[in-house]
Parts: C-alpha cells; sequence; structure tokens
C-alpha cells in the first residue's frame, strides 16, 4: 500500500518542479522575457532589425512590458517602424530666424526649382481675342519662387489663375456680344420710328428731303468724320428733327446762299461740283 501511494505522488511532484521552473524563467510565450534583472530580452524574431529598431522596441518593451501582447503580431511593429523612419526623412521647417541658406535648402528638398525659370506651366488654350500675359507669369515666377513654392504648387496656382482668367473674358466677351445686339436692334427700332414719322410728314418729297439731309451730313465743309463718328453715337442720324434741319440747311445752302457758303459772283459753285455724297442713317438707298 505505501509503494502505491509513493508512484502517485511523482507525477504530482514533477507538474509542480515544472510549473515552477517556468516562472522562474520569466518567459512570457512568445513575446518578449525579462529577467529579474530587469533587463529587457528581445524575442528571437528581432535578429534581422537594425539597431535602431531593436532600441526602440527595447524602449517600448521597458515603458510597457505588455506591448507585444497588444499588437496584433510582426507585420504591424514592422509598420511602425518604416512609419517612423519615413517621418523622420522628411525636412523640417525652420525656424524664421533661420538664415537664408537653411531655408533655401527646406525649398530644394520640398520640390523648388533652381531658378524661377525652372518652373513649368501648363499653357491653357485661349479663346479668339485673348492674348497670354507673359508679363504676369513673369512676376508670377519670381514670386513663386521667392515664397518657396514647389513645382506642384506654382503649377496648380498658375492653372487655377489662368482658368480664372479665361472664364472672366469668356464673361466679358459674352456681356459685349449681348449688349452689341441691344445697341443693334435699339438702332434699328429707332431707324424705324424716325422713317414712319417722317414719312407721314414729307409724304412724296420724302426720298428728296432724306437725300438733301445726307448731302449736308456727308459735306465736310459743315462736318468733319469725327463729327460724323459723335452723330452716329449719339442717334442723331436717325433723330426726325436733325433730318429735318439737315434737309432745311441744305436746300438753303443750295438755293439762296442763306447760309453764306462758298458761291461765286455769278451764281455758280466755288469751284468743282460736289460729288454725290452717301449717307448711312436711316435710309440706306442712298449709300
Amino acid at each position: 500500500m505505501a509503494e502505491s501511494e509513493a508512484k502517485t505522488e511523482a507525477p504530482e511532484s514533477l507538474i509542480n518542479a515544472q510549473s515552477q521552473k517556468s516562472t522562474e524563467s520569466g518567459v512570457a510565450g512568445d513575446g518578449a522575457a525579462k529577467p529579474d534583472t530587469g533587463k529587457v530580452t528581445l524575442p528571437g524574431w528581432v535578429e534581422g532589425f537594425d539597431g535602431k529598431a531593436k532600441e526602440d522596441l527595447s524602449r517600448r518593451l521597458t515603458e510597457n512590458p505588455e506591448f507585444l501582447k497588444e499588437t496584433k503580431g510582426l507585420s504591424d511593429l514592422y509598420r511602425d517602424w518604416v512609419q517612423k523612419s519615413e517621418l523622420a526623412k522628411r525636412p523640417v521647417v525652420p525656424d524664421k530666424s533661420a538664415p537664408k541658406e537653411e531655408w533655401d535648402r527646406y525649398y530644394k528638398a520640398i520640390g523648388r526649382p533652381e531658378s524661377p525659370d525652372g518652373y513649368a506651366f501648363e499653357k491653357s488654350t485661349l479663346p479668339q481675342g485673348m492674348v497670354y500675359d507673359q508679363a504676369f507669369e513673369a512676376w508670377f515666377r519670381t514670386q513663386a519662387f521667392q515664397h518657396g513654392m514647389s513645382q506642384e504648387q506654382a503649377a496648380s496656382l498658375h492653372k487655377a489663375y489662368s482658368d480664372g482668367k479665361i472664364a472672366e473674358y469668356g464673361s466679358w466677351t459674352k456681356q459685349q456680344a449681348e449688349a452689341a445686339e441691344k445697341a443693334k436692334a435699339a438702332r434699328a427700332a429707332q431707324r424705324q420710328e424716325a422713317e414712319t414719322k417722317l414719312r407721314a410728314e414729307w409724304g412724296t418729297k420724302f426720298d428728296d428731303n432724306l437725300r438733301s439731309a445726307a448731302q449736308l451730313v456727308k459735306d465736310e465743309r459743315f462736318m468733319s468724320e469725327a463729327d460724323r463718328a459723335q452723330m452716329v453715337a449719339s442717334g442723331l442720324d436717325n433723330s426726325p428733327w436733325f433730318l429735318k434741319l439737315a434737309s432745311l440747311a441744305y436746300a438753303a445752302v443750295k438755293g439762296d446762299n442763306a447760309l453764306g457758303i462758298g458761291r461765286s459772283a455769278d451764281g455758280g459753285g466755288s469751284g468743282p461740283e460736289t460729288p454725290e455724297l452717301r449717307y448711312e442713317g436711316m435710309n440706306k438707298r442712298y449709300q
């Protein structure tokens, strides 16, 4: 009976001994081992890491012994390290008081060309009548360089400005065309109204009277080209009262010379006969 009891105690003793050995070794599963000395022992799978990566992992385990258990695995650790390494490579913005040379190195690192002429801009297709502003491009290149803009930043801003100016020009030309059409329609309505009124007043003499008005308007002795342009701009060439006045004045000059315009003593003209003059106002038949 005693021999049997001794045999049953052996396995229990071995189990206890194995459990005690595992506890003393301080091995935390497949994670890091932390000896009693307090020094972090890294797991074997980090042997392929460089020195900085190992130092970083040691620091993390020192701060948090459960760090490896909180991560999803080796891939997460590696991705985190790569991200930190890439951030370390990025250029650091200099202090405002840093010398120009330091700022130039920073601008170059973020993609600024060597000189203002180094920028490459996309030339947009301009609408008919619009001229590319070379002076603005030269000014913009200088400003972009002085403010440290990268090629990408400068090209993007330049395109945005160019697109805006093209849209602005398109809107302006559209407004100009619409205004011209309105002015043309208004002038046609004014001409028709004047013709209706003068035909009712002049009757069968309408054509003769209008021809007389045209002769006076086209006579250089009475009106210069600048005067005629101003007359057309103001709408006088389609004004009934002005046309009546011009017709009467021409009749007076041609007849009894009441206005005293260049007649000889024998009643003839002062020179060769004035050629047929054309009127570009209300009635186009006299052109």
